[in-house]
């Protein structure tokens, strides 16, 4: 499974929300800033990247970098290289254009101790209706995701359109369907809509 496919499947086993079927109205990008939640450590630098598809690469490149103080984060934000970018194919969504090359942000603290999640909760700990994952993914060319398939325990819909550019990408806990399964539904925003949630580094 290629890092596109491993990134979007993750997406869609978290609980999120929020839905749209156009591309963003705002661009994102070349600084970005944004409110943080859970985060009391000191001022500390944060660093911005994607995997690369270079294998003689080390596996990731720089996208930007920058800061997080208090309640506040900001980080530059470049477009994303050729060797970042990976083709628009994974098992749980259909692309408009399979030619479409796309890249996935990951927004960490530079010492590798924690990463920022780009999302809007009522309890993070406490998954509701309406909470919102969201990711940052840059595409080469404008493309629409639409939501495939079932699994046993999980159900989406919904689509996305991505400008060229970076994006805002989520799923929305729309509710459970007529199984009892989570149902969940893709779709995009506005980047100021959403808040950054720390979370520690598992290992």
């Amino acid at each position: 499974m290629n890092h596109v496919s491993r990134v979007l499947v993750l997406a869609t086993a978290l609980v999120l929300a929020l839905a749209a079927c156009a591309p963003t109205d705002l661009g994102i990008g070349p600084e970005v800033t944004g409110t943080v939640i859970g985060y009391d450590g000191p001022e500390a630098d944060v660093a911005v990247y994607a995997f690369t598809n270079d294998p003689e690469a080390d596996g990731t490149v720089v996208l930007g970098t920058g800061t997080v103080a208090g309640e506040q984060i900001r980080f530059s934000l470049k477009p994303a290289p050729a060797s970042a970018l990976m083709p628009a194919v994974a098992d749980d969504v259909e692309a408009s254009d399979p030619e479409a090359g796309i890249a996935v942000a990951f927004v960490v603290l530079a010492d590798g101790s924690g990463e920022f999640q780009l999302g809007r909760y009522a309890n993070p700990d406490a998954p509701q209706v309406g909470d919102a994952l969201g990711f940052l993914i840059y595409a080469d060319r404008q493309v629409t995701f639409t939501a495939i398939g079932q699994h046993a325990y999980e159900a989406r819909s919904g689509s996305v359109t991505l400008r060229e550019g970076w994006n805002v990408v989520t799923q929305t806990l729309a509710g459970a369907d007529e199984l009892d399964r989570p149902f969940f539904e893709l779709g995009g925003g506005n980047i100021n809509s959403f808040d950054w949630y720390f979370r520690e580094a598992l290992f």
